[in-house]
């Protein structure tokens, strides 16, 4: 069967979402080059779209991407505040979740056994877009992007929207009930049907089995008791690796201290260096002028002698030269490694985090 359907869950972990959407960290199961179509909504605006083609790692556009859409996130938070403020007299409550995510998937192939793969991009995008209005139509949210991801096994898009209609100034996503996720199951499958797809069928089409309540249950103790024994684990051994880390941290801080220093020692010598030489230079112009008839030999002699302090004093400068650019690859390499370790630390931290949160669920 040809299919397409839509899922939207909470905004928990908005920033993991969009890590994932912009491959910031690529799944481990593709292996394929990283390749997507962002379409950007800026400025609050539903007509002001911006679309991007990332292939490959493109950390650079990717970095950028990512500044653009956590700057227009703050803005459409401060614009959710003052319209909520301005409608109920109230600041908003402080665990709002100002966004959702959502995905829509299709099948391998379509009704008349065309793959998936090879439809028209411009035709799926378009569809997309027309789900993407009708959502703002329907409940009164605005997008903040979707994306097209191309480097799994079947093209698929990812989307954020703000959880938020701004006509009632309240949250949506709370508030919708199960005829409301189905109702956006018929909008998606209205958007794509041109495109020869049908809606997801709902299980109780398809008489999806039921078990024993009782059964269910016990399932799920048994799955909560052997979760909370593994991220247990899970949690001893990050809490391990950031104590690692940490040591790893201070040790780097200590060791680009000592480099800065010793960048900074260099650098004054190789001033006094130049000035050295500047003064030989002057000491030969000067010599030159005196002994400017035939020189004897005690003034050969004396000149020889200058130009010998000058060529040794400019291998020295040569010398302190390389020192100093072997010492700012180093002072580089650790900033770049402390970098690195700080965003170790912040991903071990919001693991630590989710785990324990995760053990205090399933206790």
């Amino acid at each position: 069967m040809s299919y397409v359907q839509t899922r939207v869950t909470s905004g928990t972990n908005i920033g993991g979402q969009i890590a994932h959407d912009l491959r910031r960290k690529i799944p481990s199961y593709i292996h394929e080059e990283p390749e997507l179509e962002l379409m950007f909504y800026r400025k609050w605006e539903l007509g002001d779209r911006e679309p991007y083609y990332i292939y490959g790692d493109n950390m650079q556009l990717i970095q950028s991407l990512q500044k653009q859409i956590k700057h227009e996130m703050q803005e459409r938070i401060h614009k959710q505040e003052e319209y909520y403020r301005e409608k109920h007299g109230r600041t908003m409550p402080s665990n709002t979740n100002h966004f959702f995510k959502g995905v829509v998937t299709f099948s391998k192939e379509d009704s008349n056994g065309i793959r998936t793969n090879e439809k028209d991009r411009n035709k799926l995008d378009i569809a997309m877009q027309k789900y993407m209005d009708m959502m703002i139509e329907t409940y009164g949210t605005r997008p903040l992007y979707y994306v097209r991801h191309e480097d799994e096994t079947t093209v698929h898009y990812h989307f954020i929207s703000e959880n938020f209609n701004y006509e009632e100034a309240r949250t949506v996503l709370r508030r919708l009930v199960k005829y409301e996720f189905s109702k956006m199951q018929d909008m998606v499958g209205t958007v794509f049907s041109d495109l020869e797809y049908q809606r997801g069928r709902s299980k109780y089409d398809t008489k999806a089995e039921h078990k024993h309540f009782l059964k269910w249950r016990e399932e799920q103790v048994f799955k909560a008791k052997k979760t909370v024994h593994e991220t247990a684990l899970i949690l001893k051994k990050t809490r391990i690796n950031f104590s690692v880390l940490e040591s790893m941290e201070n040790e780097l801080k200590e060791e680009l201290l000592e480099i800065l220093k010793q960048v900074e020692s260099k650098q004054q010598e190789i001033t006094e260096f130049k000035e050295i030489i500047v003064h030989y230079k002057q000491m030969r112009k000067e010599f030159l002028k005196e002994h400017s008839g035939e020189m004897d030999d005690d003034a050969v002699l004396q000149l020889r002698k200058i130009e010998e302090q000058t060529t040794n004093t400019r291998k020295a400068l040569k010398a302190l030269r390389g020192e100093l650019k072997e010492l700012s690859m180093m002072r580089d390499e650790i900033v770049r490694k402390e970098m690195e370790a700080d965003e170790v630390s912040n991903d071990l931290k919001c693991l630590s985090n989710k785990i324990t949160k995760k053990r205090r669920k399933h206790k």
